[in-house]
């Protein structure tokens, strides 16, 4: 975990084009988990604030998510799908396409069928999403931002200089 890239809240709500009251409900609600949230102290060891930071496959999910809102579908719908492509896929959601008609949505495999990850079989889809396509550009915009890593002994640190080919390559 030594090498592993995190984003702040503020960097998330940038490249995944959210707002900060969408990140908060989402993350409170359950919906979307930090990787890691820190807490900052003052002089008298009480808690002033917390920080909280995500990987890049949650902000591949916030994407995701965003993108489904967007389309008209409602959050008891994502919630829905996000369990069942976390238990299909894990972390990745691999290489799958979304399909949306602001009611359900569908999944297209490799096989190019789509299976319904919703409700019933029904309208046409009118909004797809290309996982693929949206974990790349995920990588793209957040070669432009600041990224903090896990420290040798469990802290938090701000990377020196980020390698924007190396996070731009997370994406393949």
């Amino acid at each position: 975990m030594s090498d592993h890239y995190l984003f702040a809240a503020r960097t998330v709500r940038a490249v995944c084009r959210i707002t900060c009251r969408q990140l908060d409900y989402w993350v409170t609600s359950g919906l979307i988990r930090p990787t890691s949230v820190s807490m900052i102290h003052n002089d008298r060891g009480v808690v002033v604030r917390s920080i909280r930071l995500f990987d890049f496959e949650t902000l591949v999910e916030i994407r995701v998510i965003a993108h489904l809102r967007h389309a008209g579908v409602s959050l008891q719908q994502i919630r829905r799908v996000v369990s069942q492509l976390r238990e299909k896929y894990g972390e990745g959601w691999g290489h799958a396409w979304l399909y949306t008609d602001g009611q359900r949505i569908y999944e297209a495999d490799g096989s190019e069928a789509l299976s319904e990850l919703g409700l019933r079989e029904g309208q046409m889809a009118f909004a797809a999403i290309a996982m693929e396509r949206v974990r790349k550009d995920v990588a793209r915009t957040l070669s432009r931002h600041p990224t903090y890593r896990f420290s040798g002994i469990g802290r938090i640190v701000p990377y020196e200089s980020d390698p924007p080919a190396r996070i731009a390559s997370m994406g393949d």
